[in-house]
């Protein structure tokens, strides 16, 4: 068995302690995983090592919630059957990759909890992620997007007393949509740096369970630590996952959809400074109640990055690296026009490649970037994004405005 394995058996094993009451082993087990799926995450990079992290903090914070029996004799327990695999989710934020995995758990021992056994398998899946270290100026371009985002957002989140002058309500939700790879999430983070708002990241997909009514019990969890904070953003990407249109033959959409409008509700009218944030690649797919203000008060396109945007990516990337011959930046940013955040990296990733790999073949590491290198890097990489997308989200666009 692989750790991975090893880490999610470890689990089932300490919920099914935890559900026959054996607290001490449920507590050991879910340190058990914890342990195994950071052991696992070591050898991981970029996106995958740090869902590993955060579910490693997440089961780690399991285990600290995990209040030990009173001192009462009981009938011994009978240890559990080998379970059969479980459903891989991953429901705690993501880590800054630049720290340990060990200073990741570490840093969130001590994360409050007042859980009791019986809870700690809901509400401990949903806390706070560390503050965010992004900024505005961090983010190329989309200086329209924003320009309404500080206006739309962060300034009534700042002056909360000039909005209550006029009755302007101030909490509500804000839908980020436009095509995949083109900033939503930074900017999300953005938001969360600016406002200091205690922040949840949710992966949709993740929320939905295994079992009957794991979705509204997990919606429910989610937005009640929310409220308990008082100041909390939630941030929900891949929106269309989570709350796509009923009628369509899911038995689960059809009863996650009403509890998501249910708890979105409430949560606007909770006191505080309370925000709703979603990202989405297809908002056409979305159910039309979650689009009714004040649940989506405010729908803001993120397209793809403009001239300027797609040269201070690649310069961000490629102009303080060893180079020869003319290497002309402009030309690199006017030839990637129609590629995303995501297409303008793998680029210059693609570039780095070539004197890469001829240091490995010559032995010679003292290589540098060439146009040729430019030139190959753009035989291999073409945008990722769809024109096909790129319509559907113009006609989406324009059925809002009627």
């Amino acid at each position: 068995m692989t750790l991975l394995d090893l880490a999610h058996s470890a689990r089932q094993r300490a919920d099914e302690y935890l559900a026959a009451g054996d607290t001490e082993n449920a507590r050991r087990q879910y340190a058990e995983a914890s342990r195994l799926m950071l052991d696992y995450g070591k050898d991981l990079s970029g996106e995958m090592r740090e869902k590993a992290i955060g579910s490693a903090r997440r089961l780690m914070e399991i285990a600290q919630a995990v209040k030990p029996a009173r001192a009462a004799k009981r009938a011994p327990v009978q240890a559990p059957p080998q379970p059969a695999p479980i459903s891989r989710q991953v429901f705690a934020p993501a880590c800054d990759s630049k720290n340990s995995v060990a200073e990741d758990i570490k840093r969130t021992s001590g994360a409050r909890t007042s859980l009791d056994a019986d809870s700690a398998g809901k509400k401990a899946l949903f806390v706070p992620v560390e503050k965010p270290n992004v900024r505005f100026e961090d983010i190329a371009g989309l200086e329209d997007v924003k320009r309404l985002v500080r206006l739309k957002v962060i300034e009534p989140l700042r002056h909360p007393d000039l909005y209550t002058r006029f009755n302007k309500d101030s909490n509500g939700g804000v839908l980020l949509y436009g095509p995949p790879g083109t900033g939503k999430t930074m900017i999300a983070r953005a938001i969360a740096t600016e406002t200091q708002l205690d922040f949840y990241s949710v992966r949709c997909s993740d929320i939905v369970g295994t079992r009957f009514g794991d979705g509204e019990r997990n919606l429910k969890a989610l937005f009640d630590n929310a409220r308990e904070s008082g100041n909390a953003m939630i941030f929900f990407d891949e929106f269309e996952a989570l709350a796509s249109r009923r009628g369509s033959g899911s038995t689960v959409m059809n009863r996650i959809v009403p509890e998501l409008l249910s708890q979105m509700d409430g949560f606007m009218k909770a006191e505080g400074r309370l925000i709703i944030l979603a990202s989405t690649n297809r908002p056409w797919d979305l159910d039309t109640a979650v689009l009714r203000p004040p649940r989506m008060t405010e729908k803001i396109y993120v397209g793809l990055p403009d001239f300027s945007a797609r040269l201070y990516l690649i310069k961000h990337r490629l102009l303080e690296l060893p180079s020869q011959g003319d290497l002309n930046y402009d030309e690199m940013a006017e030839r990637t026009e129609g590629f995303n955040c995501a297409d303008v990296a793998a680029f210059c990733e693609k570039v780095k490649e070539g004197p890469i790999t001829r240091g490995l073949l010559t032995g010679d590491e003292t290589q540098f970037i060439t146009p040729e290198d430019v030139d190959g890097a753009f035989a291999c990489v073409r945008s990722s994004v769809q024109k096909s997308d790129l319509e559907a989200l113009s006609r989406w666009e324009a059925s809002q405005a009627h």
